[in-house]
């Protein structure tokens, strides 16, 4: 994640430039491990050098280049450490001749080039094995610390789902999944769902201190109750809560105070998209005190809660929707001043009939309920009753009215 204030878009482009910069970066860090090694060394050679060529008196230079080609074999590995070993020989073999030859050496000074030759490579091999070492058991701890995270997502994940399908009330449940969200994915939450009119509304927020879930209501309740950080339309957002985005998200001074107090670092907002619309928003933030900061992998778990939450609230809406026609069509039924009913295209059996149908005849509804509609119609209209239900392609165990 950027560290400047400005809001990010996820778009599909941008995680491709993201990344693309990303693995650049990721590059010249790796070129910076292979070269800042055998440049120290060169470095460290070229200096005792001009001291040597002036007359300063210098400790023996050797320990210190050692040094540096453990240091260059540690970081960067056994290519950087050879060739930082190559330059400690090559600057050996200069310094320990006699003055006016290179090939030629004192005995003492022989001897020295010869420990030199044997010890320098010799530690580059042992510095390497342990480095690899080191990196597998980091490797492993990584592999480790990714397993123990995804069964924990996974885990949140089941607990998500079961509450979600735990009632077809979304605003009872959404109240759920706040409380759940927090502290797994931010230190405090707000989610906000679409009216009717396509206004937001305010549902729940939760805060991992409950001391303060009234002071994250109140900040989404505040002037016209929108998001703390804004709408997402249908491109999910994140970024640093800088003073300055703030200022810019609070209403006035009063809800820049509030804001203050709950003191975000890091904003996640996500929205909930149902079959292309856009039903919503939810906000994750998290506090300087948790020490955390969004990433990119955050942005991509917040957004597959969104989908599941929002397949929740337009589940519930269908299925209150289609409630409430059947409770028109009864309303239209019973009260209707026409006698009707509803019978059994095989059996011919009444399923149903209104007020109207039980004046009309005379008979009880339990009785008409017990009758056929061949039990009223005079037997001449039975033949067309019959060819008319024919004509009309019903299926059996059809209804008709």
């Amino acid at each position: 994640m950027a560290q400047s204030g400005a809001v990010q878009r996820v778009t599909g482009s941008t995680f491709v430039r993201r990344a693309t910069r990303l693995a650049t970066e990721a590059d010249w860090a790796r070129v910076g491990l292979y070269v800042r090694g055998p440049l120290l060394t060169l470095a460290t050679a070229i200096v005792f050098d001009v001291l040597a060529r002036n007359a300063y008196p210098v400790a023996h230079p050797f320990p210190f280049l050692l040094f540096t080609v453990v240091y260059s074999t540690y970081s960067g590995g056994l290519k950087p450490g050879l060739i930082s070993a190559l330059v400690t020989l090559v600057y050996a073999v200069h310094y320990l001749s006699e003055p006016g030859s290179i090939i030629r050496y004192t005995p003492t000074n022989a001897y020295s080039l010869l420990a030199i030759g044997v010890a320098v490579p010799v530690t580059v091999l042992l510095v390497a094995r342990l480095q690899a070492r080191a990196q597998r058991a980091h490797q492993v701890q990584l592999s480790h610390d990714e397993a123990e995270q995804i069964d924990r997502r996974l885990a949140f994940f089941t607990a998500a789902n079961d509450v979600l399908a735990s009632s077809l009330d979304y605003m009872s449940t959404l109240r759920d999944l706040s409380r759940l969200i927090v502290p797994t994915l931010s230190d405090w939450c707000a989610i906000h769902v679409a009216t009717e009119q396509g206004t937001l509304q305010f549902i729940s927020a939760a805060h991992r201190d409950p001391a303060k879930d009234l002071l994250v209501r109140a900040l989404c309740e505040y002037g016209s109750a929108r998001p703390p950080f804004g709408a997402a339309d249908h491109v999910s957002a994140s970024g640093d809560a800088t003073d300055d985005v703030l200022r810019a998200h609070a209403q006035d001074p009063e809800q820049l105070k509030l804001f203050r107090a709950l003191n975000p670092t890091s904003f996640i907002r996500v929205p909930l998209l149902a079959r292309g619309h856009n039903v919503g928003t939810i906000t994750l933030v998290v506090a300087a005190e948790s020490g955390r900061r969004y990433e990119l992998e955050d942005v991509a778990f917040a957004e597959e809660l969104a989908s599941r939450a929002a397949l929740a609230i337009d589940n519930a809406r269908l299925h209150r929707a289609a409630r409430e026609s059947d409770e028109r069509y009864g309303m239209l039924f019973q009260s209707n001043p026409q006698p009707m009913w509803v019978f059994d295209v095989e059996t011919l059996a009444f399923l149903e009939v209104n007020d109207a149908a039980v004046r009309q005849y005379g008979y009880a509804r339990n009785e008409l309920l017990g009758m056929t509609i061949m039990d009223l119609l005079p037997p001449e209209d039975a033949p067309g009753l019959h060819h008319s239900l024919e004509r009309s392609s019903m299926r059996r165990g059809d209804v008709a009215l």
